[in-house]
């Protein structure tokens, strides 16, 4: 089994308020999934964090989205810890409870 480990992507965060600073952190992200279906993973493993904060901005669910989409189209499961960043007070008012109930990945 191939297992690709990622953690701490903080999708949504805008280094020194640089819109430039959010593409980057969407475009690693995106990088991730590429090798993952190059390296024929058998899943994704992110260990906290994938979100920078508990509401992120709406551009931040539309790449998230693109990206988890990808890796479901070639059969690479997508499964997340939850970190302290993404989660306001309970998982069910969290982003990854969204992608969760749209099939695009399982929390652990």
């Amino acid at each position: 089994m191939r297992i690709l480990h990622v953690a701490d992507t903080h999708l949504g965060h805008r280094r020194w308020n640089l819109p430039e600073r959010e593409k980057d952190l969407y475009d690693v992200f995106d990088e991730v999934a590429d090798i993952a279906i190059e390296e024929k993973a058998d899943l994704v493993l992110h260990a906290g964090d994938m979100f920078d904060k508990s509401d992120p901005p709406p551009q931040t669910y539309i790449r998230t989205y693109e990206i988890l989409k990808k890796l479901k189209d070639k059969n690479i499961g997508f499964y997340v810890v939850a970190g302290n960043h993404e989660v306001p007070g309970t998982i069910k008012d969290s982003p990854l409870s969204f992608f969760e109930k749209i099939g695009l990945l399982k929390i652990l």
